[in-house]
């Protein structure tokens, strides 16, 4: 409802900008067009994804990090032995250098990781945990687990369960074939979604 209203507010702002009639009767048609079958996914998602982070770093504010900070230090520390190259980080988180060095940044000022040159490679830069770091993992896994088991119980074990299935389906490799392709994903015998043949 929030949403319908805030378009309706939209039109009327584009309207006072708009001197055209054909304009604003293209721009009428174009939303009314969005808000029918099949409704956004892309709005559905983004919306859910706003909510669920925002509830995940709430109640991890007492570390000082917000939910995608933990998940970086979790990665730094379960790859590797503990000492992953920047590029291993990029490939493991499907992001680029660019973005994860970016990220790393605020974790380094805080000094919750070190980056020093890898001994064979000068070139390659490698990333670890302080002490710190390794201390504010530990304070976050525990709220995070917090976290995760109330969003569980509000939503309900099946719920949950198939939020975290669908959302593992559209990330992975056979989804975004699927969709280069246009075909729709078959349900295998194994559990597991293929593209259809």
């Amino acid at each position: 409802m929030l949403y319908r209203s805030l378009c309706k507010a939209s039109v009327r702002f584009y309207h006072a900008l708009m001197s055209d009639h054909a304009q604003r009767d293209d721009l009428d048609e174009a939303i009314a067009s969005l808000l029918l079958d099949p409704p956004c996914t892309n709005t559905a998602i983004r919306r859910a994804t706003r909510r669920i982070g925002s509830l995940y770093d709430n109640g991890m504010a007492a570390t000082g990090l917000k939910a995608t900070q933990l998940g970086l230090l979790l990665q730094i520390q379960r790859l590797d032995n503990g000492e992953p190259s920047i590029q291993a980080l990029a490939q493991e988180l499907s992001i680029q250098i660019s973005a994860v060095t970016h990220a790393l940044r605020p974790l380094l000022r805080e000094g919750l990781i070190s980056i020093n040159a890898a001994p064979a490679d000068r070139r390659t830069k490698r990333v670890r945990l302080s002490g710190l770091g390794r201390s504010r993992l530990v304070q976050g896994i525990k709220l995070w687990k917090a976290v995760n088991r109330r969003l569980e119980a509000v939503l309900g074990s099946e719920k949950a369960g198939m939020l975290r299935e669908l959302s593992d389906l559209v990330a992975s490799d056979n989804f975004a074939e699927s969709y280069a392709a246009g075909s729709p994903l078959q349900h295998g015998a194994t559990g597991q979604y293929r593209t259809e043949a």
